[in-house]
């Protein structure tokens, strides 16, 4: 009779639990995501998306160059190079070029590089490049008083007197330009030119210039925005909190002028990022590119800019190729 009853009450608790736990909302919440915008890596954080390099090979101590698929092209004097410590016996017979060509915003977008100016002042970009030379495993730099040739196409149409080249400072929202020589009062060194196709003999009219540094070197003028009313726009990222570390870039494209805008600044105490001066009324459009540990985000919104703008952007779980297809259509 005991083990009878024993029997009928573990049978009475076991259903009375059951019924319990049919009734109950079991809630685990979602780890906050940390959002961290830019940083010392961004570049090979998002480098799936660089779409623009060329890679070739050639003897030093004779010219070479590269003509890049718009017949705008890059020329190496023979002889230019050293090794970073001053050496000049190279010991390879053959370096290496892996130089990244950029003259779109689509392209700025996918390299991570903008327009940004020091001072906040913004250029209107008329093509860019990113050159380094390595032989070896080992980096090599321009002889001081060596410099390269860099020829742009251009319509002569597009030409501005003052177009300027620029060389790249890496700062913590991106590279910023600074003139190259140093001077805000003269604009020499960009010039009309003309050339001869060395693959199809036709001639090319364009701008060409002469870097004395390797890296990033643009060719720019300045915008004209010096008698508008400018804001400067701030933007922030609302992403659900899917418990993923994901680092941010963002930028602001506009849409009337080949110019690509990193942010400036992350304010103090804030989850905003914000660009430096730009005109009231500016049609542009933001975008936010983010990488998790292993998913991609993307957000961006079109619209005009306005005084003391504040604008929150959705940035959903994205596919890489679907961020660069986005990226194709800027």
């Amino acid at each position: 009779m005991s083990t009878a009853i024993k029997r009928y009450l573990f049978i009475l608790i076991s259903i009375i639990s059951l019924n319990s736990c049919e009734d109950q909302i079991t809630f685990i919440p979602d780890t906050k995501s940390s959002l961290q915008y830019f940083g010392a890596d961004y570049r090979s954080t998002f480098k799936d998306l660089n779409n623009s390099i060329y890679e070739f090979e050639f003897d030093p101590i004779k010219d070479a160059g590269l003509t890049f698929p718009d017949e705008s092209n890059i020329m190496f004097q023979a002889n230019s190079f050293q090794y970073e410590d001053g050496n000049k016996n190279l010991t390879c017979q053959k370096v290496k070029a892996r130089i990244t060509f950029i003259r779109t915003q689509k392209e700025m977008v996918a390299n991570q590089i903008g327009t940004n100016a020091t001072e906040n002042r913004s250029l209107v970009s008329g093509g860019m490049v990113d050159v380094h030379i390595y032989c070896g495993d080992k980096e090599l730099m321009l002889i001081p008083g060596k410099n390269y040739t860099l020829r742009l196409t251009l319509d002569q149409a597009n030409f501005k007197d003052e177009f300027e080249m620029f060389y790249g400072v890496e700062k913590e929202f991106g590279t910023v330009w600074e003139e190259a020589d140093n001077d805000p009062n003269v604009q020499n060194n960009i010039q009309r030119s003309e050339w001869r196709s060395p693959n199809t003999g036709g001639v090319f009219e364009g701008i060409i210039c002469f870097p004395e540094k390797l890296k990033w070197v643009n060719c720019d003028y300045f915008t004209k925005f010096k008698d508008l009313d400018k804001t400067e726009p701030c933007i922030k990222a609302t992403i659900a909190n899917v418990g993923d570390t994901i680092k941010l870039i963002s930028y602001c494209v506009f849409k009337n002028l080949n110019i690509v805008i990193a942010p400036c600044c992350n304010p103090a105490g804030t989850e905003e990022v914000c660009f430096g001066p730009i005109p009231i009324g500016e049609d542009v459009e933001y975008i936010i590119v983010g990488k998790g540990k292993v998913d991609y985000y993307l957000g961006h919104v079109r619209k005009l800019v306005e005084k003391n703008e504040h604008t929150s952007i959705q940035v959903n779980k994205s596919t890489l190729d679907e961020i660069k297809m986005y990226i194709s259509t800027l």
